[in-house]
């Protein structure tokens, strides 16, 4: 039995209705509107690869679970002696459910799945992703999950749920294999069935820990040191948790995600929990800028459905993040042979605009201001369809097309198009000494013929910004 069951079922509902219902525990452990120090764990993943039993094995829980159990939006169960707040969550690409009037159900549950994904994200200081076989959608969603945390702020690890393996050595062969098939050898093998990889160091490592069978060989072998090493791995990420009320830790999240999938012309949209009774309450959509707290509303409040990819590879409404499209090719211009980058970054400043010289290649950085400020027109007929922030790319020519250089002088802005390019570097043609021993003098010559290259020119590979 959870303490606090969220029933965020449809996005599509959410919007037509303003408000979510919530189911309160009779247990009463968790007062939502009392500030407790805990740490937020959660647990993510496909529908029916055992997240709630993953969960009851590493905290000594009895939750809902089985195939004919499905959980329902975002669950709550607060373990108030260790301060852990663990959150279970409906899996993704579970049925959608029949059609609605307003809604494709494919779009309102993929759109909803996103949404308690993004919710989850933002809560945890620890999130658990179960998987069984680990396949490709799933190394995917990892992948991408671990590089949208913060930095160091968030705990990845990642669950094998080996539910059918009795045998300890085709328990080390399936995990080792499952891993390797994704990481290659830049992970450290332990016997336990437990990796850590360190491919983003900038970010904490991804753990990816197995779990075998109940009561098999392999479970009786591997379970029990794994489930206290997840334990450990979620305790000991930040020891004493933030202080903060339930009530204003679920509000908090859904008011900052949901301007990315509804439009409206409420303005900024807040989120309200309203006690009902005992055992239930309902969170409530309502204006931010109005003084009235009714939950009724005549004002527009819809779901977007104009549907693009978005960094986590999920379908959501609106792209708001800036991301243009580079075109990279080679040419040949007054005898220089050139890699040229063009990248069409309509809206952006010159001065936002970054350029650092790498090995045989280049980074361009460059930052699109926020073209509107919803927050200062709260009040119109249409969406805002506008996309900004940064963006970051690194260029390299393959090492079999030669060596190539940037100069500071090899880049225009004009028309809202940035033109980058690099210039090919050939071998000396010739050198050494003649017959009265003097050195010959070095040329290093372009394709194509042309003058020598100064040894400025050549060897400059450094920063640069586009200035007006």
């Amino acid at each position: 039995m959870y303490d606090v069951v969220l029933k965020l079922k449809s996005l599509s509902q959410l919007t037509a209705m303003r408000e979510v219902s919530v189911t309160l525990s009779a247990r009463h452990v968790l007062e939502v509107a009392k500030e407790n120090k805990f740490k937020v764990v959660a647990a993510v993943g496909i529908f029916g690869k055992g997240k709630s039993w993953v969960l009851s094995s590493i905290f000594k829980l009895d939750l809902p679970r089985g195939q004919l159990v499905a959980t329902e939006g975002l669950s709550f169960y607060y373990l108030q002696k260790q301060g852990i707040l663990v959150v279970d969550t409906a899996g993704m690409q579970s049925t959608a459910p029949r059609r609605t009037a307003e809604v494709e159900p494919v779009v309102d549950a993929h759109a909803t799945e996103t949404l308690i994904l993004r919710m989850v994200i933002v809560m945890a200081h620890s999130l658990i992703f179960v998987v069984a076989d680990f396949t490709s959608f799933e190394q995917l969603y990892v992948n991408r999950i671990h590089s949208s945390l913060t930095k160091n702020e968030t705990r990845l690890i990642v669950v094998h749920n080996l539910s059918e393996t009795v045998s300890i050595n085709e328990a080390r062969r399936r995990f080792k294999k499952q891993v390797e098939s994704r990481y290659g050898g830049e992970c450290h093998y332990e016997e336990q069935l437990v990796y850590a990889t360190d491919e983003k160091p900038t970010l904490s490592p991804i753990k990816h820990v197995g779990l075998c069978k109940e009561g098999s060989a392999a479970g009786k072998f591997f379970n029990e040191s794994n489930v206290k090493h997840i334990f450990q791995c979620v305790d000991f990420h930040k020891l004493t948790g933030t202080a903060q009320t339930f009530k204003a830790l679920v509000c908090r999240s859904l008011e900052k995600l949901l301007p990315v999938f509804v439009n409206s012309d409420l303005g900024h949209i807040a989120v309200d929990f309203e006690s009902v009774n005992d055992t239930e309450a309902k969170l409530v959509l309502r204006d931010a800028g109005s003084e009235s707290r009714d939950s009724t509303f005549t004002r527009s409040l819809t779901m977007k459905t104009q549907g693009f990819v978005n960094p986590l590879g999920e379908i959501v409404a609106h792209d708001s993040s800036f991301n243009p499209v580079p075109n990279m090719y080679y040419q040949t211009v007054d005898d220089e042979y050139r890699f040229v980058i063009k990248v069409e970054c309509i809206g952006v400043c010159r001065r936002s605009i970054r350029i650092t010289g790498l090995a045989n290649g280049v980074r361009i950085f460059m930052e699109k201001k926020q073209p509107v400020n919803e927050a200062m027109t709260p009040h119109h007929d249409w969406p805002c369809r506008q996309r900004f922030g940064t963006w970051r790319q690194d260029f390299l020519v393959p090492p079999e097309r030669g060596i190539f250089f940037y100069n500071n002088r090899n880049q225009s802005f004009k028309l809202g198009v940035l033109t980058v390019w690099l210039v090919k570097h050939v071998e000396v043609e010739s050198g050494g000494f003649d017959d009265n021993g003097d050195p010959i003098v070095l040329q290093n010559r372009q394709d194509g013929g042309g003058s020598p290259l100064s040894s400025t020119t050549i060897l400059t590979a450094g920063s640069s910004w586009i200035r007006t």
